[in-house]
């Protein structure tokens, strides 16, 4: 017999009440109160464990011999079935195991066959669960009638028994096992549709745009503008929820942006922080803005996951949608409209370097919701840019925009914080430097933030520089003007680099083409398996080793094989691609020279 098959365990059931003559097994669904007074029903409760309503026979039955109707509602639990059949068992367990003689059979009857007569009583009781349930307390009730027949209690009811014994332990075992089985698929089933209604993945997600720590400005540096920037943050009547922060190339608005975002980490208030990068551009990174702060909202208040998971399940074709407006509606404000109860708190979502996310179309939708939609309750919003045409044109009139511009903020306190910043970053090669080096390297550095980070790169000792005579030279440079003030820095930088040689200034320009000009970062070891594809063998070179290794205070991942190469200034970008700007350190035509990457990674491409 296949273990836990219904019709076998039914037809054992039959045969056994055939070959034994006596009581009948109680019928499943016949009232065991109609066969047990109730003293009957108290020994139930006390042989099974369970307090006499437990055992779900209610009250003792009525006059008519049924059971009252409100008794009847109240089924057994599962855990209640598997208490009594636990006790059957064991009950059968003893007539099983142990050993007695025909002439016991008095003692047995006393003994032992009480708590089967107890068992018959309340068998019927849990039998109104499944069928296989059913089937198997029939079995086992009709064992029980057997044996409280007593015409089968002579000297071989022992060895007659224990091949059913057997049978049942069987039988039940497997029901049990099925039980179980089904009990665990059940909760992982649950668990599946738990975690798709959680689900939030589905939707475009931008990598390597979020907070980065070693941004932060110094300690003690900006602290009133962050101050006032916070303040606003942390302002729950605020009339403006959207705050833009804009100033020139190298003023620092991504420094503070970005220790603001650590701060609101700190207090759990950050939704998201999102930076644009002018060498990303290709990337449409302005097309994945909104779900990608969507997702990172969800992890800040897991309240909107689930409306977030409900908005993407209600309509599968927004996963992919790349229209921005549709995307801020759907993905932002709906979830924000569905959450219930009070905002306890604001939130803090970081939108850094907007003039870098791509041409004046790329930004349109971004100005246009700026302009035209109100905040969701609790939510705040930091922009920072550089004050281009486009920008300012839509923010100038609007009400909901705070506008705050680092040229606000007086000379003399920037002053202060540069020469922090200074005698910082030299601190252990001061015994080189005077506090008057210290004081006239942060006035010749005008309030630009990104000079006196290079000046402190340039002047750096290591071998074969004299930090003092770096310094003189700084000093004794003319000051420019204005956005020029990097100009000179950078061409400083890269006369002491490439020197005079026609040559090493040719492999500049050609490696600077190919880092700037493909479509995405890529470290120098991919970016050098691309020049051996080059058509020119001239061009097949390690760059790392010839010219990247020189360049680390300009470029990110110059010293690393395996970290991306990109400007770690924007405005070295616009330096080299200016040609009135670079002169003889112009890299050329940019447009052209992308066409040209783009085709060797198509032969890349196709070779892998």
């Amino acid at each position: 017999m296949a273990k836990g098959s219904p019709p076998e365990v039914s037809m054992s059931a039959s045969n056994a009440a055939d070959g034994m003559s006596g009581s009948q097994p109680i019928l499943h669904g016949q009232n065991p109160s109609a066969t047990a007074d109730p003293a009957v029903h108290e020994e139930i409760a006390h042989a099974s464990g369970m307090s006499f309503q437990e055992t779900g026979l209610g009250s003792p039955c009525d006059n008519t011999g049924s059971m009252p109707t409100s008794q009847r509602t109240n089924p057994i639990s599962a855990q209640d079935m598997a208490k009594a059949l636990t006790q059957a068992g064991n009950t059968l367990g003893i007539a099983e195991t142990t050993k007695i003689s025909a002439t016991k059979n008095q003692s047995l009857a006393t003994k032992y066959l009480q708590p089967i007569t107890t068992f018959n009583s309340v068998s019927s009781s849990i039998a109104g669960l499944n069928t296989y349930a059913k089937l198997a307390l029939g079995t086992l009730t009709t064992a029980s009638q057997s044996l409280l027949s007593g015409k089968r209690l002579g000297k071989n009811i022992f060895s007659e028994t224990k091949l059913k014994i057997a049978s049942y332990n069987s039988t039940l075992d497997g029901l049990m096992q099925q039980f179980h089985n089904r009990a665990v698929v059940g909760m992982y089933s649950g668990i599946q549709l738990l975690q798709e209604d959680m689900n939030v993945d589905g939707i475009a997600y931008a990598k390597g745009v979020g907070l980065n720590k070693s941004k932060r400005c110094l300690d003690g540096t900006r602290t009133e503008i962050q101050k006032e920037i916070i303040d606003w943050m942390e302002d729950t009547r605020a009339d403006s929820p959207w705050i833009l922060l804009y100033g020139q190339a190298g003023k620092g608005k991504s420094a503070i942006a970005h220790t603001i975002a650590h701060h609101a980490k700190n207090l759990g208030k950050l939704g998201s922080c999102f930076c644009f990068a002018r060498v990303r551009q290709n990337e449409g990174l302005q097309e994945k803005l909104f779900t990608t702060i969507a997702r990172d909202l969800t992890d800040c208040d897991l309240r909107l996951r689930p409306l977030l998971a409900g908005v993407l399940a209600g309509n599968r074709s927004l996963r992919d949608t790349q229209d921005i407006m549709e995307q801020w509606e759907r993905f932002i404000l709906e979830p924000f409209s569905k959450l219930e109860g009070v905002v306890a708190r604001n939130i803090l979502v970081v939108i850094d370097a907007l003039d870098e996310s791509g041409g004046e179309m790329s930004r349109r939708h971004i100005l246009k919701i700026m302009s035209s939609t109100r905040l969701p309750a609790g939510l705040r919003i930091l922009l920072t840019s550089r004050p281009l045409e486009d920008i300012h044109r839509t923010i100038s009139s609007m009400n909901s925009v705070k506008c705050k511009s680092l040229d606000d903020i007086p000379l003399e306190a920037t002053i202060r914080d540069i020469r922090l910043y200074v005698s910082s970053e030299l601190e252990q090669f001061k015994h080189h430097f005077t506090e008057s080096d210290f004081d006239q390297l942060a006035q010749k550095a005008g309030g630009v933030f990104e000079w006196a980070r290079l000046a402190c790169e340039f002047i750096r000792p290591r071998p074969g520089v004299f930090p003092v005579k770096r310094c003189r030279q700084l000093l004794s440079q003319k000051s420019s003007d204005g956005g020029n003030l990097l100009d000179d820095m950078y061409t400083t930088i890269l006369d002491d680099i490439l020197g005079t040689s026609t040559e090493t200034l040719d492999v500049f320009r050609s490696v600077m083409r190919q880092v700037i000009c493909t479509l995405e970062p890529l470290p120098a070891t991919s970016l050098t398996t691309m020049r051996f594809k080059f058509p020119h063998e001239e061009d097949h070179y390690d760059i790392g080793g010839v010219m990247l290794c020189y360049m680390g205070s300009l470029l990110a991942g110059a010293t690393d094989s395996l970290t991306p190469i990109r400007p770690l200034h924007a405005s070295f970008y616009d330096f080299l691609t200016d040609e009135n700007r670079s002169h003889r350190f112009f890299i050329g035509d940019a447009g052209r020279s992308m066409l040209q990457y783009l085709w060797v990674g198509i032969i890349l491409f196709a070779e892998f």
